[in-house]
């Protein structure tokens, strides 16, 4: 893993067999140092490199006896326990204890800090030349800036609602039409002396009356649908404002315009 800011942590455990079979021998491996972890330190602690990344993880219970730990990274370490550290240098090699460390009170993660060579390595590590410049430079945004913003409306300002309240006023109107024509045609029925005929204008009657009926809870229903529109929706408006400055970058200067 080439990325200094991934930590892989690996579960190994020894066999069931040999649980306390050595899963690495520290005697027969090649590393940049040994550091003797001893009784100096008493419960969690943990190794940051100079990225501020955690190298190992430990809890040394009071116990356990001392063991050793191998420094396989290059660079600055440090041991860090609740209230103490202890600076491993870049050029300690070999075995060493605690006791051939600096130690100093416990700091914090930005007096610690990683520094200005993390950044360079990490986020400034593309160099920012004239070719850069000149692709950010095409960007316009900064020439034809607006701002846009949300502005509330009257209530009445709301087309929808209004169409809804006219199509429900509208069918409420024909409702009324076709009462009035059954009105008409009851007129008719108690002119008429032939029986044949009165069935026939009762049953329009019923039709026109039945119709209107339909016509009015439809209409009624579309004006209270309306009305909740006007009151729950409420219509926005944009309102567009652009800035009486201007900035103008360029690889050799920076001009800023404004407007009088």
């Amino acid at each position: 893993m080439k990325n200094p800011t991934v930590k892989i942590t690996p579960y190994i455990r020894p066999p069931l067999t040999d649980p306390n079979m050595a899963l690495v021998d520290l005697g027969a491996g090649h590393f940049r140092a040994r550091l003797r972890i001893d009784l100096k330190i008493r419960g969690k602690a943990h190794v940051l490199d100079q990225d501020l990344v955690r190298y190992a993880d430990f809890h040394r219970t009071p116990d356990a006896p001392p063991f050793w730990l191998a420094l396989t990274r290059p660079g600055e370490l440090v041991v860090v326990t609740d209230d103490t550290e202890w600076v491993v240098p870049e050029t300690a090699s070999g075995d060493m204890g605690l006791g051939q460390l600096q130690k100093r009170p416990r700091t914090t993660a930005s007096a610690r800090g990683p520094g200005s060579e993390y950044f360079e390595r990490t986020l400034f590590h593309e160099p920012y030349d004239k070719v850069f410049a000149d692709r950010y430079l095409s960007i316009d945004y900064l020439k034809n800036l607006e701002l846009q913003r949300y502005v509330e409306g009257p209530w009445y300002d709301n087309t929808s609602a209004w169409v809804v309240v006219g199509s429900g006023l509208a069918i409420a109107a024909g409702g009324l039409g076709m009462q009035l024509r059954a009105l008409d045609l009851e007129e008719k029925t108690h002119g008429t002396p032939w029986a044949d005929e009165r069935r026939r204008i009762n049953s329009e009657l019923g039709t026109f009356e039945t119709g209107s009926l339909v016509l009015y809870g439809l209409g009624g229903a579309a004006v209270l649908s309306g009305i909740l529109m006007f009151a729950l929706d409420q219509p926005l408006g944009i309102e567009t404002w652009r800035p009486p400055l201007a900035v103008d970058l360029s690889t050799h200067s920076i001009q800023l315009r404004t407007d009088w």
